[in-house]
């Protein structure tokens, strides 16, 4: 239903009027103002009057014009013109569509290129951080093992360092010792015999009378 602010305005009006002329098929003149706020549902008001008298008077206006033949021919020729005419402008219209798709695909295809280049920029810095990482496990692979290699070196140097210092306390009580003796001897004097004031022993003795009864038991040979 319509709103009761487009009741009576005059293109409504008009609607309803056209509509009863057409369904009736009558002259606009038979056409009452009644008919028209029934046809719009509502009140036939002065207003509806005014406005139906004025549909009318330009409707008859229109119906009293004089009709004009065509010429033989005239509606095909037209007809014709048309059809050229259309055709013209469906070529038009099929161009500048293909223009406009042309132009939209561009369109749609740069911002596909931008991402495309920023999508291989991207993969040749992930790429090239993945070779750092690698490098990096690497070197840090390279350094455990250097570490590692270190690491026995050091035990191998603390065992030599307590083998080392235990040596060296072995010697620090060997050379105590000795100073001790060296004390001992120097508080405590040997007294030594002059190899000219010294006694044969009981074994030189017995050498030397062995010495001597060779000599005597020699042959005669033997001395000459």
């Amino acid at each position: 239903m319509k709103h009761k602010k487009d009741w009576n305005r005059q293109p409504a009006v008009d609607a309803a009027g056209d509509k009863i002329m057409a369904d009736q098929n009558c002259a606009p003149s038979e056409v009452t103002a009644y008919q028209i706020a029934v046809e719009l549902g509502c009140s036939a008001n002065s207003s509806i009057h005014e406005k139906t008298t004025d549909w009318c008077r330009r409707r008859e206006r229109e119906s009293e014009l004089a009709h004009i033949e065509l010429p033989a021919g005239a509606e095909e020729e037209y007809r014709k013109v048309l059809t050229e005419g259309l055709e013209k402008n469906m070529q038009a219209f099929v161009r500048m569509a293909r223009l406009i798709g042309a132009t939209m695909h561009q369109s749609a295809h740069i911002p596909v290129m931008a991402a495309n280049r920023r999508a291989e920029a991207a993969e040749g810095r992930a790429e090239t951080a993945l070779q750092i990482c690698k490098k990096a496990e690497a070197d840090l692979e390279a350094a455990h093992a250097e570490i590692e290699t270190l690491r026995e070196q050091l035990a191998e140097a603390e065992k030599q360092s307590w083998r080392l210092q235990g040596r060296l306390e072995q010697l620090q009580i060997e050379a105590t010792k000795a100073s001790d003796r060296v004390h001992a001897e120097a508080a405590n004097p040997v007294e030594v015999v002059a190899p000219s004031e010294a006694q044969p022993s009981k074994a030189d003795a017995e050498g030397s009378e062995q010495q001597q009864t060779m000599e005597f038991d020699l042959p005669d040979d033997a001395s000459s």
